[in-house]
């Protein structure tokens, strides 16, 4: 079958195929550009360099549509069709707000409550 298929299609498909597990469907977005990530590591991350990417800036990284990191990144190396970025900041984001303050204790200090 695969003698039917478009030489561009075979490559696609391999490429899909030889990806990492884990950053399959992480993308890069920075304001309206949208780039996917080849690898992602706790230090920093690669990308596709096939459109205009900024070399610094903040960042979102998302996991399909789930946004799962904030990052503030710069460009450590540019190669031929990819650029490595590294994190100077990153801060992973839940479904939640982050809550500032202890919730279901009682905290010494505080007047009782008037009824």
């Amino acid at each position: 079958m695969s003698g039917h298929l478009p030489k561009a299609v075979l490559e696609g498909l391999q490429d899909a195929q030889s990806r990492p597990e884990n950053t399959a469907r992480l993308t890069l977005r920075a304001g309206d550009v949208v780039v996917p990530v080849i690898e992602m590591t706790d230090r920093g991350l690669t990308v596709a360099r096939d459109k205009q990417l900024p070399l610094r800036g903040h960042v979102d990284i998302y996991k399909g549509t789930e946004l799962v990191r904030r990052a503030l990144i710069i460009a450590a190396a540019l190669e031929p069709g990819r650029a490595v970025f590294e994190f100077k900041q990153q801060s992973a984001c839940g479904a939640t707000a982050p809550l500032d303050f202890v919730h279901g204790q009682d905290i010494e200090g505080y007047l009782p409550a008037l009824d």
